[in-house]
């Protein structure tokens, strides 16, 4: 998930940094999502793995996703989902005045975007303009958290898969 100068961090993008380090969800590979072509409300999301909440899931075909219609007024930011069952869906946001005022996307405070909801990792956050007909690709904002490092390197400290040292005690501290 890249961050760059001037975007606001958001409670998904703690959690799912969370939830990659100490759970082990996020994406293995694939799963990016973009626009259709030409731009319209829909948007496509790539085959791909991910663990999400201690289950593999593999899409193997591209999964076109319809966006909800734009309020007429105000913006709102929506995300992307996968949960456990392999289902992707979209969860809407809640249209609200962009604040700072004249910014988009992540980049701004308000709208807030709606909470990961159980058992799912988050893909992309979706920037919905207000009266917008098309989304298009600099709308949608990245938030896959790779967890490809997690599978394949190993804690020398602890040898456990993706957590660290200080995240795993022993018999005697656990008493």
């Amino acid at each position: 998930m890249p961050f760059t100068v001037g975007q606001y961090l958001t409670a998904n993008d703690l959690k799912s940094q969370e939830d990659a380090h100490t759970l082990g969800n996020g994406v293995i590979n694939g799963l990016k999502v973009i626009p259709t072509g030409p731009p319209d409300m829909d948007i496509h999301v790539e085959i791909g793995k991910a663990y999400v909440a201690d289950t593999l899931v593999e899409k193997g075909v591209v999964t076109d996703l319809a966006v909800t219609a734009a309020d007429l007024t105000n913006p709102r930011k929506d995300i992307v989902v996968c949960n456990s069952a392999g289902t992707l869906s979209i969860v809407a946001g809640t249209p609200e005045a962009a604040l700072p005022d004249g910014n988009v996307g992540v980049y701004t405070l308000n709208p807030e975007p709606p909470s990961i909801p159980a058992n799912s990792i988050i893909l992309a956050e979706i920037w919905v303009p207000a009266g917008a007909a098309a989304i298009t690709g600099a709308e949608i904002y990245d938030k896959r958290v790779s967890i490809a490092d997690f599978l394949t390197h190993e804690s020398a400290t602890t040898g456990v898969h993706g957590v660290g040292a200080s995240a795993v005690c022993s018999e005697a501290e656990a008493d």
